[in-house]
């Protein structure tokens, strides 16, 4: 997902203020993933939850809630993984980028409404600025591609962003159609999706500790059985992060 251009967002401070709540009771108490409620436009990876002002205003008062533009625009803003994800980079890259003075010129602090006082802003670039970056790298279209003997058909560096984009469009996506889309090799495109996956389960998790399966598989749209060994690695991998933390040995997923 991405803000449409010329939309606005709520954060979620500001969903508890409209609610009168005070933000860790509104998400403790998942008032956000209420039957009905519109989903976040921020990405999947997201660490702030962003929504649709127009859809939110809308199931507040009992209406149905509007669709949002399906067509891209140059207008729309994207955060880290959905620039990284048109400029073909990985999220970690895209940080090294951002400074780029085309770039950082354009950046867009999103705060939301700040109804619940002044915000931290999430950066976004418009997609028209990405663009305009990608056709303006020196030696773009040069280079690159597969080595000799390689089991690839894209170069090491483009699977996973790829993969992303395709994870983006059908979370339920599976290696095998990964391989066959993109040309690579099957234990490549199970890496790839396992590595975004669990990402974006972390990332859930910092906004929703206590998320299940069944939470992981209805916010990010994974099979159930995906969502919950995504889970289960994603939390592994934060024990084994924290101090002291023991061996929690081998995961397989996907």
């Amino acid at each position: 997902m991405v803000i449409r251009a010329g939309r606005s967002v709520y954060t979620l401070a500001d969903l508890a203020a409209l609610e009168g709540r005070a933000l860790g009771t509104y998400r403790n108490r998942r008032m956000h993933r209420r039957a009905g409620h519109p989903a976040p436009v921020s990405s999947a990876a997201a660490r702030v939850l962003l929504y649709d002002v127009e859809q939110v205003d809308a199931w507040r008062a009992g209406l149905p809630v509007p669709p949002l533009p399906i067509e891209d625009a140059p207008g729309d803003l994207l955060d880290t993984p959905e620039a990284a994800a048109l400029a073909g980079v990985t999220a970690r890259s895209w940080e090294t980028y951002r400074r780029d003075p085309a770039l950082a010129a354009h950046v867009v602090q999103v705060r939301g409404q700040q109804l619940a006082g002044e915000a931290a802003g999430v950066e976004h670039w418009p997609r028209a600025v990405v663009v305009a970056w990608l056709e303006d790298r020196p030696g773009r279209g040069q280079g690159g591609g597969r080595p000799p003997g390689a089991r690839d058909g894209l170069p090491r560096q483009e699977i996973v962003p790829r993969t992303a984009a395709l994870l983006a469009a059908e979370p339920a996506v599976t290696a095998a159609e990964v391989s066959r889309r993109l040309g690579v090799h099957p234990d490549s495109a199970h890496r790839a999706l396992r590595e975004l996956r669990v990402a974006a389960v972390a990332a859930l998790l910092e906004q929703e500790p206590a998320a299940s399966a069944q939470d992981v598989a209805a916010r990010l749209g994974y099979p159930l059985r995906t969502a919950r060994t995504a889970l289960t690695v994603a939390r592994a991998t934060a024990r084994d992060h924290a101090p002291d933390a023991p061996d929690s040995g081998g995961l397989t997923l996907f």
